[in-house]
């Protein structure tokens, strides 16, 4: 029987963690807060959890590929916990910066699977909008 995961919708991917599953189903969690210090900015906090669909399989780089998989199942589901930090900046109608910071801790999964130690990461991204409509 699969644990119960109380966050509903799970995501199906997840485009700025390094955790991802390539379109694939990747059960999960994901609860967070966003505030709006100015009309053009948002700051967001988020936790997500993430489990495999199911013990057999296994995680998927962006493109498709098999990074890590237990076929035996033992190592269970849970791939850990994300924390992540990240605010977005509307310059214009067409383009938006972004930054964030984040922190997993590895679950079952990961720890029987690989060394397993924490992971920080930050990123950067610009978002080219296609037929923007400005707010200002």
């Amino acid at each position: 029987m699969a644990p119960s995961i109380p966050c509903i919708p799970p995501p199906t991917t997840v485009s700025a963690s390094p955790i991802n599953s390539a379109g694939r189903i990747l059960r999960g969690c994901v609860e967070g807060l966003t505030i709006e210090p100015h009309h053009r900015w948002t700051v967001t906090g988020q936790f997500l959890d993430f489990h495999l669909a199911s013990a057999t399989d296994g995680l998927y780089n962006s493109s498709g590929g098999l990074i890590i998989r237990d076929v035996t199942g033992r190592a269970g589901t849970h791939v850990g916990e994300e924390y992540d930090l990240y605010s977005w900046y509307e310059l214009n109608a067409h383009i938006n910066v972004g930054a964030g910071v984040g922190h997993i801790m590895p679950g079952s999964f990961l720890a029987a699977t690989t060394s397993g130690p924490t992971l920080n990461y930050s990123y950067f991204a610009i978002n080219f909008k296609d037929n923007g409509k400005g707010r200002f």
